[in-house]
């Protein structure tokens, strides 16, 4: 694993913010329809309990960006991820599951904390 802090952005106002833990290929980035390919560990702020991992489904999620499939964070981030990137991720409620949370899972107004890695992706 690479040198964590090696690259941080504070993206846009939404108050998401990235560090960069694996740099990607900085050539190929996914756009709005793409199916992309990610790995990814979601945990609470609060005590880093993992809520959700693709890892322990063995198996990466596909679903597709900029077309309100998943939370508005991963939605403003994973475009500006290039392939192999591999980044943790700070989402604030706004931006996760908000006021009303994912319950039982993920309380009312959490920051979530997640590593994503962008395997891949395809063009629709």
């Amino acid at each position: 694993m690479a040198d964590e802090g090696q690259g941080e952005d504070d993206s846009n106002s939404s108050g998401c913010s990235y560090v960069t833990l694996t740099p990607g290929d900085a050539t190929h980035f996914p756009g709005k329809g793409y199916t992309v390919s990610v790995h990814y560990v979601g945990k609470l702020e609060t005590d880093h309990s993992v809520f959700d991992s693709s890892h322990a489904r063995h198996a990466p999620l596909q679903c597709k960006i900029g077309l309100g499939q998943l939370i508005r964070g991963w939605e403003e981030v994973l475009p500006k991820m290039s392939v192999h990137q591999k980044i943790r991720l700070t989402v604030p409620p706004d931006y996760g599951y908000g006021m009303n949370g994912y319950p039982p899972i993920v309380p009312a107004n959490a920051t979530l904390i997640y590593e994503l890695e962008l395997l891949g992706f395809a063009a629709p």
